[in-house]
């Protein structure tokens, strides 16, 4: 099962996901022989075979359970994380991006996105809308050289600013303990840290365009790959939230096992929303860093 999740780690609960009361069975025609296998790549974003592994890597963890599922365990932990944050692959990422923008030591490319959800209920509704007017979950997300996500947070309403959602997840954690030896490229959403560069300057904006690009271009394809992604899903939050942690996971297995897209969007699936600067003083290490990689490219 390693083999076929390798760079990431296992939702702890899954069995939480889509969770219903038992139903009579219909009679209905049984998709594997119903479809062919273009026709199943388009319905289910998976061809057959490799619907059959992600079912087999599942094992009992999808079937029907009774139990009051009301301990539910900290979002933190439901993190999409490759392992190679623990091992010596971030020495080809850092090549990777170095490749692409020739900037040194990039072990990642962050962002946020937006994913609407259905008016929320309750008192605290309005922290659920964000700038541009609609409920959603604001989603961080890492992601390497190759677009591969490497670290998601999804729990934050909409209103939540990107450096807030930095500043208290773990993987922040970890650059302040230096348990990860490099740096991330942002927006000027987010404080800028010795490990988290921001652009400042036009010749070395350049490179950091077309190095942090990976990110957006990561977030296009996930929610190209699953629309329900960019429709205001009509889910209980907690479901919502293991909805998209489970579509990143998809994600990077099909782009592990090398699975073409069978399907045609020309919509705007990046969305991007402008950042807005933070409201924080710099840190003086990291415009130290910053000013060290603008002479790299002088």
């Amino acid at each position: 099962m390693e083999d076929h999740i390798d760079g990431v780690e296992r939702l702890e609960r899954i069995d939480q996901l889509f969770v219903r009361r038992p139903r009579p069975i219909r009679d209905r025609l049984d998709p594997f022989l119903f479809y062919d296998e273009e026709d199943f790549l388009v319905k289910f974003r998976f061809c057959k075979r490799d619907t059959l592994l992600i079912m087999d890597m599942l094992g009992n963890d999808l079937e029907p359970n009774q139990r009051d599922l009301m301990s539910v365990s900290p979002l933190n932990h439901l993190l999409i994380t490759l392992r190679f944050f623990a091992t010596g692959a971030f020495q080809q990422v850092k090549r990777g991006f170095m490749d692409i923008g020739r900037i040194p030591e990039v072990v990642g490319a962050i962002d946020c996105t937006h994913i609407p959800i259905q008016s929320p209920r309750g008192r605290n509704t309005e922290i659920y809308r964000n700038r541009k007017g609609f409920f959603s979950i604001n989603v961080q997300a890492i992601c390497d050289h190759e677009c591969n996500f490497t670290n998601i947070v999804a729990r934050c309403p909409g209103s939540t600013h990107e450096s807030r959602i930095f500043e208290n997840s773990n993987i922040c954690a970890r650059f302040e303990r230096h348990e990860i030896d490099g740096i991330l490229l942002g927006d000027n959403g987010y404080p800028l840290r010795q490990y988290l560069i921001t652009r400042p300057e036009i010749v070395f904006n350049n490179a950091h365009c077309h190095s942090r690009v990976k990110i957006e271009n990561a977030f296009g394809i996930l929610k190209r790959m699953f629309p329900c992604l960019r429709i205001k899903l009509s889910l209980k939050r907690q479901t919502v939230l293991h909805v998209i942690v489970s579509c990143a996971i998809l994600y990077n297995m099909r782009r592990k096992w090398n699975g073409r897209l069978p399907f045609n969007d020309d919509a705007d699936i990046n969305d991007p929303i402008v950042p807005v600067p933070v409201p924080q003083r710099p840190n003086q290490r990291g415009q130290t860093i910053r000013l060290l990689l603008i002479r790299h490219f002088q």
